[in-house]
């Protein structure tokens, strides 16, 4: 077990990289408001709500915990609504926003951010709740993560 999992909060992790992507706005910023642009990352944050709103929805109608640094706190393993297509909603919707904020910064670079967030979310934050969680629920869990993706198609 590395020091740095379960600690940085994904809500920090997406507030950097989405500073970074600022930065870089900032040093090289895009020529104009672009309106496919504009039209575009409103399409990607729209995407982002929908995949954080269900997944914070169904753990709160079965209430369970949505705080990621406790993931052995989970009292129910949730498996339905949104939960069929990707095991992280929640992180899949991030993931959105942060391909919104590369479409708006315009520049391909930015998507070093959002690989960048995927790997640390990946390595310090979805596998260590993998671990509690196949502690927790055992083979139910086992099962649930042969059926669906930990991102989305199969990823």
């Amino acid at each position: 077990m590395s020091r740095l999992e379960l600690k940085v909060p994904p809500l920090l992790q997406l507030a950097v990289c989405g500073t970074g992507m600022g930065l870089m706005a900032a040093i090289s910023p895009p020529t104009a408001a672009d309106p496919l642009a504009i039209s575009l990352a409103s399409f990607f944050s729209l995407v982002g709500a929908f995949f954080c709103g269900a997944g914070v929805w169904h753990f709160r109608k079965q209430k369970t915990t949505v705080d990621p640094r406790y993931p052995e706190r989970s009292a129910a393993l949730v498996v339905s609504g949104i939960y069929q297509h990707t095991r992280n909603p929640m992180y899949v919707g991030f993931v959105f926003f942060l391909i919104a904020g590369c479409v708006l910064v315009g520049q391909w670079l930015a998507l070093t951010w959002v690989l960048a967030f995927v790997w640390y979310l990946t390595r310090y934050q979805i596998i260590p709740e993998e671990r509690a969680l196949r502690k927790n629920f055992g083979e139910e869990y086992a099962q649930y993560q042969k059926s669906v993706p930990r991102w989305l198609l199969g990823l």
